[in-house]
């Protein structure tokens, strides 16, 4: 017989998008309830895709038990969908991106694009730094 508790999650995933902190608030009462939903239904990881450097650090305070993975870094070569992108049209600007990324010892970045020439691109500045990338296609327009 085989037991499994109600809250174990197997080869699971759901995606969380579309809140936005409320400015004239606590800034870190949204990472506080994410926290704790998934504290309570035993998810222990979280690949953000680019919430940004200081969405993030709210999160990681307001939780010792989920580990983040990614969120800092979130890179486009479309009109940005969020405050937290980073628009990047030329190969300085992508290599000044992977430089921000070491810098703050981040092991993923999120691309965002329409075109597979920018994956490319992404993926052959940062293999050299054991850098992953998370790719998004772009809105249509």
């Amino acid at each position: 017989m085989t037991v499994v508790s109600p809250y174990l999650l197997i080869d699971a995933s759901c995606s969380l998008v579309g809140y936005v902190e409320d400015m004239r608030g606590n800034l870190a009462a949204d990472g506080e309830k994410i926290a704790a939903q998934c504290h309570r239904f035993g998810v222990g990881a979280v690949r953000d895709t680019g919430s940004g450097i200081a969405a993030k650090s709210r999160f990681a305070s307001a939780n010792q038990n989920v580990k983040v993975v990614g969120g800092t870094i979130a890179i486009t070569d479309c009109a940005p969908m969020n405050r937290s992108e980073i628009v990047v049209r030329s190969s300085s600007q992508l290599h000044d991106a992977v430089s921000l990324c070491r810098a703050l010892g981040e092991q993923w970045i999120c691309a965002r694009s329409n075109h597979p020439d920018f994956f490319h691109a992404t993926r052959v500045a940062t293999a050299p730094f054991g850098i992953s990338v998370c790719g998004k296609r772009g809105r249509r327009l």
